[in-house]
């Protein structure tokens, strides 16, 4: 949700030592290294993710929308994109979840020793 408004980068980087926190509780309850990857991995998709939800999440929506103008000559406001935004970064966050419990933390307990 932060990355929606501020960059990808400074969302990333002031969830990191919440991310390191939690690794460090895991670890010493006896987790396995695919759960530290993936919190470390879901820091980084979630701060991508939520930049898309917004115009003004990151800057390639701010050069999408000024390309669109030129091209076209209509503005795309910031609620016509968030009501394409919101959705999409759900489904993406739907599907983030997805690999990283299935195949990222639950992978050593499966046997999938390709994914370690």
């Amino acid at each position: 949700f932060i990355s929606a408004w501020i960059s990808n980068t400074a969302t990333a980087m002031m969830m990191i030592p919440i991310a390191i926190a939690v690794i460090s509780q895991a670890s010493k309850a006896g987790e396995d290294k695919n759960f530290n990857t993936a919190i470390m991995l879901s820091v980084a998709y979630a701060a991508s993710i939520g930049g898309v939800s917004t115009l003004i999440g990151t800057t390639p929506n701010l050069i999408l929308a000024g390309i669109y103008r030129t091209l076209y000559g209509t503005e795309i406001t910031f609620l016509q994109w968030a009501s394409f935004g919101v959705p999409l970064a759900f489904f993406m966050l739907i599907i983030s979840w997805a690999y990283l419990v299935y195949c990222r933390i639950s992978a050593r307990n499966k046997g999938a020793g390709r994914w370690n």
